[in-house]
């Protein structure tokens, strides 16, 4: 398929700005922590051990996850779904989710690390999203507007099970995610971490607002696919006050959260945690959230994930996956 010259320049100016902006945080980074961050990044650069990853996604399919990524993090991506793999022991259906930047080196490694893989393209997400949701006018606004909106409105689209694993780029696991891999223990829908703050945007009369659960944060969670209720956001999006076009990357997280209040919801225990700095201790995860934090994704995070071993239940069968 020829690819025009106005796409192919664009896409070359996002790669040329995406490169420099990482330039410059490593350098800044490199001075700041030293030795140990530019370590972290050489050991990120060198992926997980290939055919371990392979080995274990051997184990029959338990699981559904899905991920958003790009052409900066895609790397990370990879170190995020092997240490849930790792200690899931296997058995993880990935759905990647591209938002329009992955390159085509970055597929070839999502599909080399991860037999069964699905990649959902940008054009594959434009068609099925569009076609589904297009009575939805302020929900396609803004997930055309916002790459992260794609999470709430493609993931449960492209889910062929009722439940999902939705994870961020930069969350690593590091023990048997035990309760992500389960669900809620009682009757609610959806599990999520426990955010530092409630992190969100409302930019209306909180008195007209449906409820809203507090402190949830989106980057890592297990979802009930059916309880989430599109006509519920269109509607929320609908209230007076809120501008479309001035809504910050927040509002998914706003949705997320009042889809929890509306169905149901509980916290991911405490030892699944999102971080300001370093410390692993006996932690299930931890969110490497944006800024200054992310930093010690490289210094601390990826050396513990290669340094644990397989789960004690580990081994090599065949490619067994259960039905949908």
């Amino acid at each position: 398929m020829r690819v025009s010259s106005e796409t192919s320049n664009a896409a070359r100016n996002h790669s040329w700005r995406a490169d420099y902006l990482r330039l410059r945080h490593d350098l800044k980074a490199s001075w700041i922590h030293g030795f140990p961050y530019l370590k972290g990044r050489l050991d990120s650069a060198q992926l997980p051990p290939i055919e371990e990853s392979r080995a274990l996604q051997q184990q029959p399919f338990r699981a559904e996850a899905h991920t958003l990524t790009s052409y900066r993090d895609w790397r990370m991506a990879i170190w995020a779904i092997y240490s849930l793999i790792k200690f899931a022991n296997g058995g993880i259906e990935v759905v990647i989710h591209d938002d329009g930047t992955l390159p085509e080196h970055a597929r070839r490694q999502f599909r080399s690390y991860f037999p069964g893989v699905r990649i959902i393209s940008i054009a594959e997400a434009d068609s099925k999203v569009g076609t589904e949701l297009k009575s939805y006018k302020r929900l396609m606004h803004l997930r055309k507007r916002l790459k992260h909106f794609h999470k709430l409105t493609d993931f449960p689209l492209f889910c062929t099970r009722q439940r999902m694993i939705v994870t961020d780029s930069d969350v690593l696991i590091f023990r048997e995610p035990k309760q992500l891999l389960e669900g809620p223990a009682g009757p609610a829908s959806h599990l999520f971490t426990r955010d530092l703050w409630s992190a969100y945007d409302i930019p209306c009369n909180p008195s007209i607002l449906p409820p809203i659960a507090d402190r949830i944060n989106c980057g890592l969670g297990n979802v009930h696919r059916d309880s989430l209720d599109f006509d519920r956001m269109e509607s929320f999006l609908a209230l007076p006050g809120i501008d479309l076009d001035r809504c910050s990357i927040w509002i998914e997280q706003t949705l997320w959260a009042m889809e929890c209040a509306a169905s149901g919801f509980e916290y991911l225990s405490g030892d699944y945690v999102i971080t300001l700095g370093p410390g692993i201790g006996g932690l299930v995860s931890k969110h490497y959230i944006g800024g200054p934090s992310r930093d010690f994704f490289f210094i601390e995070g990826i050396r513990a994930v290669k340094q644990t071993g397989l789960p004690a239940n580990y081994s090599q069968v065949g490619v067994v996956r259960e039905g949908v």
